[in-house]
């Protein structure tokens, strides 16, 4: 009897000390010499961590209310909103060329998994027409300026496409923090209009 009554006072203690803190477990697939990751908090590292053996690691913090945080992995950042009582799962291959990723556990941070996604699809494209640039000048370098104007076309169109759809993302989020997060991703001077309606409706 006292066995269970120690036993039901573990269960109780574990589950009242969740509710204090969040856990982040994280898996890494193909991440070389990587042998520490990094969590922070605006620009303050508050937390590290290593991998073990299988390539895992796991964070407990405590966040009363919703806080962005900023995995760094090697040169990956990857970005969360966590609070507690929540226990979060997150898988990267650090070889995806989309930078995509999996995550369970954190509704906030799987609507940033989605910005990350629209955002990692456009920067993509930027570094497509960047190389596009590279190639071409290298086989014709005395027409830097036609090329420079002709792909500067292609780079303003694919900008204000994801303009368009961070805006989009943004206002289907107007009660979460991914929206706010996404929001300040656009221009400030190009966009200030945008934005000021934006703050005006959350």
């Amino acid at each position: 009897m006292k066995k269970l009554i120690v036993a039901l006072c573990l269960v109780v203690i574990s589950a009242c000390s969740n509710k204090d803190q969040f856990v982040l477990n994280g898996t890494l697939t193909n991440s070389e010499n990587i042998k520490k990751v990094f969590l922070y908090e605006g620009a303050q590292i508050v937390d590290s961590a290593f991998l073990n053996e299988d390539n895992k690691f796991r964070f407990r913090r405590t966040a009363p209310s919703p806080q962005f945080y900023n995995l760094k992995v090697g040169d990956n950042n990857y970005f969360f909103v966590l609070v507690n009582g929540e226990e979060v799962t997150f898988k990267a291959n650090l070889k995806d060329p989309t930078g995509n990723y999996e995550l369970e556990g954190s509704e906030i941070s799987s609507k940033i998994k989605e910005f990350s996604e629209i955002n990692n699809h456009y920067s993509n494209i930027s570094k497509e027409i960047e190389g596009e640039f590279q190639v071409r000048l290298g086989k014709e370098p005395g027409r830097e300026k036609e090329i420079r104007d002709e792909l500067f076309i292609k780079y303003k169109a694919n900008l204000e496409a994801f303009s368009k759809d961070v805006l989009a993302f943004a206002h289907k989020n107007t009660d979460n923090l991914a929206g706010f997060y996404a929001i300040g991703s656009l221009d400030p001077v190009e966009y200030e209009q945008d934005m000021m309606e934006y703050a005006d409706a959350i």
